[in-house]
């Protein structure tokens, strides 16, 4: 079978390049997405020898701009772009299709985590189909948008797991499979491990089962190695390890590169407890400062193998020529999509409201334009304290789910802001 073309999705503002090998999706101005675009049909040299006056600004940087696309696979060696166009027609203002979606395909757990942000106990509400989401999956083929996210709850509580998971290879998605890999047994890693999973996020708490234990319930620290162990045995493409810095392991980090390297993972993950969703446990929280410094200290002090991923505790922004960003810090719902466990469409996956669209009644880029309840996010504005903040291109406001789940209401101050 043929491998899957890049991605070339023309927007608004410009495109996004999505890159099949590294799995990231670039930004790129109206200039230089013209001329990619150009590419895509002669080669770039001749573009810039017989179309001088048009794409001036990209001559100035010629040598530069073609050495680093050949660098980055976005031109072949006959300097041609070879990567699909895709050309959606979304209403002003949105994106043609999210940059990335997650699918929360269960709220059922085989843990309890202090944690974690999902409704705790069986599922209130029935699960989407496979079906449903096959169809989803077809859609965002069709967009554009290859990057998702499968989790839960523990995606591998759904039997159906496999059904969903042939769905999203049958529409070529390049997946990341959120796991607390402790019903990974040796039958499992070997199905998994034939998908085109390219990362298995795994959960840990800490670098000892004293640690680990404590948040997920004894034994299940010697079942997290265990499940590592097989997926890697298997030819797991790559394991990460995700680390959620609580109170409870912030003093521990330092100790988990160790682990990591032990377990031959490929990467360890750090971000911030949210106090958010059902995650509304206090005595986890951890203050913005204690955080960055944990931070600071761990990225100056890494020695391992494995790679340090070292979450930001504010939130991610878009370039500014983009502008699909244009109020306030999350890019949720502006450029990435959750689908909870029922199908509903969500801009934040920690926070529902009313009049959220279906996967059941609503195609995924119909809920994705014209959603309500995710228009109404897109609307929200960073907090007026913020607004004449030197730092709020930085920041954008902050955490809007955190805001609420803290008591300062969806438009009130994120209790980790950035000036505080």
């Amino acid at each position: 079978m043929r491998a899957p073309a890049d991605i070339f999705r023309l927007e608004s503002f410009g495109g996004f390049y999505y890159s099949r090998r590294t799995r990231e999706t670039v930004a790129f101005p109206a200039a230089y997405a013209d001329f990619l675009l150009e590419t895509t049909r002669r080669p770039a040299d001749r573009i810039l020898r017989d179309d001088r006056d048009r794409f001036a600004q990209i001559r100035r940087r010629r040598k530069r701009t073609l050495e680093q696309w050949q660098r980055d696979g976005i031109l072949d060696a006959e300097l041609r772009c070879r990567a699909r166009v895709v050309a959606n027609r979304p209403p002003s203002g949105v994106l043609g299709a999210p940059l990335a979606t997650s699918f929360e395909i269960t709220e059922r757990c085989n843990l309890r985590c202090q944690h974690c942000y999902v409704e705790r106990g069986a599922a209130r509400r029935p699960e989407v189909s496979p079906a449903v989401l096959g169809r989803a999956f077809a859609e965002l083929d069709r967009a554009g948008s290859p990057a998702v996210t499968l989790s839960g709850g523990e995606p591998l509580m759904r039997r159906d797991v496999w059904e969903i998971l042939d769905r999203a290879r049958d529409h070529q998605l390049e997946i990341k499979f959120c796991t607390n890999a402790t019903l990974v047994d040796r039958v499992a890693a070997r199905r998994l491990v034939c998908y085109p999973i390219h990362t298995f996020s795994i959960s840990l708490e800490g670098a000892s089962a004293a640690v680990h234990d404590r948040g997920r319930g004894s034994g299940n620290f010697e079942r997290v190695a265990r499940g590592v162990a097989l997926l890697r045995d298997a030819g797991a493409a790559r394991i990460m390890l995700r680390i959620t810095v609580t109170s409870h392991n912030l003093a521990t980090l330092p100790e988990i590169a160790a682990v990591g390297d032990g377990w031959g993972v490929d990467a360890i993950s750090f971000r911030p407890y949210r106090y958010n969703g059902a995650a509304l446990d206090s005595t986890l929280v951890v203050e913005r400062a204690a955080y960055d410094r944990a931070m600071r200290r761990l990225k100056r002090g890494w020695r391992a193998r494995c790679k340090g991923v070292f979450g930001r505790s504010l939130p991610t922004r878009s370039p500014s020529f983009a502008r699909y960003v244009p109020r306030f810090g999350c890019i949720g719902g502006n450029g990435t999509l959750s689908v909870k466990a029922d199908g509903s469409g969500v801009a934040c996956a920690t926070v529902r409201s009313s009049g959220e669209w279906n996967l059941e009644q609503h195609s995924l880029i119909d809920c994705w334009y014209r959603d309500p309840a995710i228009n109404r996010w897109r609307q929200m504005q960073a907090p007026a304290v913020c607004r004449d903040c030197d730092r709020l291109a930085e920041c954008g406001g902050g955490c809007r789910a955190r805001a609420y789940a803290m008591g300062q209401g969806i438009a009130g101050p994120d209790p980790w802001c950035c000036s505080r």
